[in-house]
């Protein structure tokens, strides 16, 4: 249920009144700003991707990935502009629209709503856009959204130039990670095949609220919970080359510790005193002999834009004999006298 409010792209608007024709500019003291387009400055970028299917780490937000914005003209009182698609201008670092939204040609504070991360859907509130958020997220055990959201404030004075809006982006998922070493220098007896993540949950439904959503001074903030929390299910991250391991799924465990794999995103219950997993399951041989060894961690609750790292060192004992003999023992009187 989709809203768009088109915008005037015109430079000016012009009035007639009796014999004297009157253009009022956007911008009556900077004719060169006219036309002024609206434009979002996430923090700095990564690798560019249409959706990374993988986290988000960092204070990045992804080069080229889409984001999904409505926004309120606190100023007037109205909606200005329903789910709208802002992706990054060229390297610029700059997210735009396509057509260009445009500020109001008056003094005007606007508020502004979003979500990143996931396909886009009809997930903003229908009569008032820029309100709240209802987002359905789907089996996510391959995909790997990192699903993330944001507000954020605009004001623009008559007459000035137009600043981009600054929208600082907010992880709705739980973020668990593994890095892995050896505790000695096992020469190539060790080796790590797999870790798996087990029964944690991928689904769920995410309500974000927008408070002070239509209000030009009013303190604005976003918070999110999750509700009908499912799809349970074990996920695999495996050794791999681009993280330092000599080999893909089958590397030997030095005493250098890696990541393995990127680390898997979770959605947390929002529930303290109920479990988000299972365990985690090691999958690992000695000298080429297959071993699984299953970890229960004291703590099994994640919480929403947390990062849980466990940082696994694997000891090997070494066999070691300590010999010892059962001597004869000495069987009757076997006295012999010689004369």
């Amino acid at each position: 249920m989709k809203k768009s409010l088109f915008l005037f792209a015109t430079a000016a608007l012009v009035l007639a009144s009796c014999s004297n024709d009157v253009t009022v500019a956007e911008n009556e003291a900077l004719a060169e700003t006219q036309g002024q387009e609206i434009a979002f400055a996430p923090l700095s970028n990564t690798p560019k991707r249409a959706i990374r299917r993988l986290p988000v780490e960092g204070t990045a937000f992804p080069s080229g990935q889409d984001m999904y914005v409505a926004a309120y003209d606190a100023t007037k009182g109205a909606d200005y502009f329903g789910q709208t698609t802002f992706d990054e201008d060229g390297s610029t670092g700059l997210w735009k629209a396509t057509p260009k939204k445009y500020w109001p040609m008056d003094a005007t504070t606007l508020n502004f709503l979003a979500y990143t991360g996931v396909p886009s859907g009809s997930y903003f509130n229908a009569t008032h856009p820029a309100q709240d958020l209802t987002i359905t997220l789907a089996d996510n055990t391959s995909n790997q959204y990192d699903l993330m959201y944001a507000c954020g404030r605009g004001t623009r004075a008559r007459g000035a130039a137009a600043s981009n809006v600054a929208m600082n982006f907010k992880h709705a998922l739980a973020l668990i990670k593994f890095t892995v070493k050896s505790a000695a220098d096992y020469g190539t007896s060790l080796k790590l095949q797999s870790i798996v993540l087990d029964d944690a949950h991928y689904s769920g439904i995410y309500a974000v609220t927008h408070t002070g959503w239509d209000d030009a001074a009013a303190a604005q903030a976003v918070s999110g919970s999750w509700s009908s929390v499912s799809t349970v299910a074990d996920v695999t991250r495996t050794p791999a080359t681009a993280d330092g391991w000599d080999a893909d799924g089958n590397a030997i465990v030095t005493e250098t510790a890696h990541p393995v794999g990127a680390g898997i995103l979770v959605v947390p219950d929002d529930n303290d005193s109920e479990n988000d997993y299972a365990s985690f399951t090691i999958n690992y041989t000695i000298d080429g002999k297959p071993y699984t060894y299953t970890h229960t961690p004291a703590d099994l609750d994640v919480h929403q834009a947390k990062k849980y790292t466990f940082a696994i060192t694997m000891t090997l004992n070494e066999i070691i004999i300590e010999p010892s003999v059962t001597d004869y023992v000495e069987e009757g009187s076997n006295a012999v006298t010689i004369q």
